[in-house]
């Protein structure tokens, strides 16, 4: 009497086939993002009046001409926002415990 023996046929598991998919389908996506598609570039538009960064370099500041705009002037506080003074900002040496 002869005994026969067959081996079981191993089946590759239908989800790691979907996972390994998954993650080439990103890969790919990534890379193709990140090494083949140009960005559009931002354009800075400066006005007219500001040709060279020295003309910008150039530009005076003057505190009292802000304060006195009416436009300035109507501004209103929005929220409680508290100052702090100098004194109560951190620590001499930060590492002292």
């Amino acid at each position: 009497m002869a005994i026969v023996l067959e081996e079981e046929k191993r089946r590759f598991p239908l989800m790691a086939i979907i996972i390994i998919l998954l993650v080439a389908i990103i890969l790919g996506i990534t890379i193709y993002y990140l090494f083949f598609v140009k960005p559009e570039l931002m354009e800075i538009v400066f006005p007219p009046s500001l040709k060279t960064i020295s003309d910008l370099a150039n530009i005076k500041f003057d505190p009292q001409t802000l304060m006195e705009n009416p436009d300035f002037s109507i501004l209103r506080p929005y929220g409680n926002f508290t100052s702090t003074t100098l004194d109560m900002v951190g620590k001499n040496n930060p590492f002292q415990p």
